[in-house]
C-alpha cells in the first residue's frame, strides 16, 4: 500500500486512483494493472480501519510483524487522483507520511512491528519509527543507507531471493542483461 492496490478497485472504485491506465501503465506504476490508494480519502482511512480491525486481530497469534508495503509508489499516480491532483514531492510526502503514520500506530497497537518497502525511506523520505523494519530489494547499497538509517532490514534483493522473477529479470527471465546473477 498504497500502490499495488488495483484489485479494490472492482469492489471500491472510488477508493483507487490510476486504475489501469492504457496504453502507457508505466508512467503511473512498477507493472500492470496500474492503480493506488488515494492518499486524501477519507474513504480510503475508512476503508483502512475496517480491514486493520479485521485483519490484525488474525495475523497478531502467529506474527509480530505486518508489512504496510509502499514500494514502487509512482507519485505520478496522484495527478489522477482527485483528491490530490499532483505530482508534486512537496505534496506527496506528508501525505505519505499521514498514510504510513495512520497505518503503523495502528499496528502498534496490536502489538505488533510494521514493516515498509525501502522506497518510503530512501526514495519518499518518509520519516520512519526507530521499530520500523525496513526491506529491501532493489540491491546490497539499499541495505547500507537502511542500517545507516538506524533500521533493521530485511534483504529481499530482487536479484537472487525473487522467487517470480528468474534470475532477477522481470517477465522475461531468458535475458541475463536484466540481472546481476549470472548462472
Amino acid at each position: 500500500m498504497p500502490g499495488h492496490t488495483s484489485s479494490i478497485f472492482h469492489f471500491s472504485p472510488e477508493l483507487i486512483a490510476a486504475n489501469n491506465v492504457q496504453p502507457h501503465w508505466d508512467t503511473v506504476a512498477g507493472e500492470p494493472p496500474s492503480g493506488t490508494m488515494k492518499l486524501n480519502s477519507t474513504a480510503v482511512y475508512d476503508f483502512l480501519d475496517k480491514l486493520w480491525d479485521d485483519v490484525l486481530p488474525r495475523i497478531s497469534p502467529y506474527s509480530n510483524l505486518m508489512h504496510t508495503g509502499g514500494d514502487e509508489v509512482n507519485i505520478k499516480a496522484y495527478e489522477f487522483d482527485d483528491t490530490v491532483r499532483s505530482s508534486d514531492p512537496a505534496v506527496i510526502k506528508p501525505l505519505l507520511q499521514r498514510f504510513l503514520d495512520t497505518a503503523h500506530c495502528r499496528i502498534r497497537a496490536a502489538g505488533m512491528t510494521p514493516v515498509v518497502w525501502e522506497e518510503m525511506l530512501l526514495h519518499h523520505n518518509v520519516s520512519l519509527g526507530k521499530d520500523v523494519i525496513v526491506q529491501t530489494w532493489l540491491g546490497s547499497a539499499s541495505v547500507v543507507k537502511v542500517v545507516e538509517a538506524g533500521h533493521k532490514v530485511i534483504v529481499g534483493t530482487h536479484t537472487h531471493w525473487y522467487l517470480d522473477c528468474g534470475h532477477g529479470a522481470w517477465l522475461d527471465s531468458s535475458s541475463a542483461a536484466d540481472s546481476d546473477y549470472a548462472d
